[in-house]
């Protein structure tokens, strides 16, 4: 009885086809935003897209599956004024979950890699180095889905040296993974990135202060793409009577304890 009952409630939800990551279907090139590398006083700042990008400017890469963007700031005291260096770039590219599957997986992943530092030899000067990245998906009208690096994630740093408050360790150096999965029905979606580097200095002799945001190391983003089955079936009263029917008729009977064991057709006298 008992053996039967179990493979009848195992045949009830008829188990999908297993899933598997497909090739992301782009439906165009990676385009650069902004970019903006921006200096006042003395300092530097550098910004390009591409894994194959080596100085200020460089866009390249378009067709990549992973959107690699490269950001680097520093300022240094200036006598005559505060010293700023901003480094921006702001990148998407356009993809679709087909209609061949009504749900989709996406995975949204990606890295952060880099160094801050600060320094300043008067308690009077303020130094200042800023790390913010953020990658997301979104819906075909520019809104958000979803995203990793959100404001209180580790793709948000500061380090601070000032005479109102101090803000972390002198130095440090970032390499932070971040990844988020949300379920998505087929259709035209975006994904976006975006990393700025920004550091400052306030107005002193020079070699009093300064203060370095080095993300040329990259930010990297992507995404994986599973195509869901639709939801097991669920067998009607009907057919699972067939079902039970069909066992009791295969499966022998188990004796009980103290009763003789009923014999089908076919077993041996």
């Amino acid at each position: 009885m008992r053996s039967w009952t179990i493979l009848a409630l195992l045949a009830v939800w008829l188990p999908a086809s297993p899933a598997y990551a497909v090739p992301v279907t782009w439906t165009g090139e990676w385009s650069i935003a902004q970019r903006i590398s921006t200096i006042i006083g003395v300092g530097g700042a550098e910004s390009a897209f591409g894994a194959s990008a080596t100085q200020d400017g460089d866009i390249k890469d378009l067709t990549a599956d992973l959107g690699v963007a490269k950001a680097a700031a520093n300022a240094q005291s200036d006598i005559d004024q505060d010293s700023t260096g901003n480094a921006l770039v702001e990148f998407v590219r356009p993809f679709t979950l087909p209609a061949s599957s009504k749900h989709w997986s996406v995975r949204l992943f990606g890295a952060l890699s880099g160094k801050m530092t600060v320094r300043t030899t008067d308690e009077d000067i303020t130094a200042s180095a800023f790390i913010d990245a953020v990658a997301r998906v979104l819906d075909n009208q520019g809104d958000t889905v979803f995203e990793i690096g959100d404001p209180l994630s580790t793709w948000h740093d500061a380090l601070i040296r000032s005479p109102i408050a101090n803000q972390g360790p002198a130095e440090k150096a970032l390499l932070e993974a971040l990844e988020e999965t949300r379920d998505l029905t087929a259709g035209q979606y975006f994904l976006y990135g975006r990393i700025e580097a920004l550091t400052g200095a306030t107005k002193s002799p020079p070699g009093i202060a300064d203060s370095t945001s080095q993300f040329f190391n990259s930010l990297v983003i992507g995404i994986t793409v599973t195509p869901l089955a639709e939801p097991p079936t669920i067998l009607t009263a009907g057919t699972l009577a067939l079902i039970l029917a069909a066992l009791r008729r295969r499966l022998p009977t188990v004796a009980s304890p103290g009763r003789p064991r009923d014999c089908r057709e076919g077993d041996a006298a």
